[in-house]
């Protein structure tokens, strides 16, 4: 009997040691389930963080390649408007000049739109632009 009883107090006594250590055990995988939940917590917020960081680079490329033609439709548009604004003084100017520039004005615009050059016409009573009339004297 004394032997039975010693047994049986061995065998409840490791009982007691699996329970307790049934208990660490479960207490150390939850332990661990919770390191996990942060962990994945942590991942997510990580994931959500590249998702913005790729979506503002998508809207920024998205920008950036707007931005080129927008350039160089107004590159184009601003040299429009300055060859019109070249064209239009030049129109003005014909109108208020003096009759010379008006036939040298004439003459450019028909050098430039026929194809075949023109020689420009000589007036005998009036000296071409910057000729002088006087001789200069001769070294010797």
């Amino acid at each position: 009997n004394a032997t039975m009883a010693a047994l049986q107090q061995e065998v409840a006594s490791g009982t007691h040691e699996l329970v307790a250590a049934d208990a660490e055990a479960r207490q150390q995988i939850v332990g661990v389930h919770h390191e996990l939940q942060a962990e994945r917590t942590r991942l997510d917020g990580g994931w959500t963080d590249l998702h913005q960081e790729r979506r503002t680079i998508a809207r920024e490329r998205r920008t950036e390649s707007l931005l080129a033609p927008a350039i160089q439709v107004g590159g184009g548009l601003a040299l429009v408007v300055v060859l019109l604004g070249y064209c239009w003084y030049a129109l003005v100017r014909i109108r208020i000049s003096e009759p010379a520039d008006a036939d040298l004005s004439a003459l450019l615009v028909t050098e430039l739109l026929d194809e075949e050059p023109q020689e420009l016409p000589v007036d005998a009573a009036r000296p071409a632009i910057g000729h002088r009339t006087e001789t200069l004297p001769k070294q010797q």
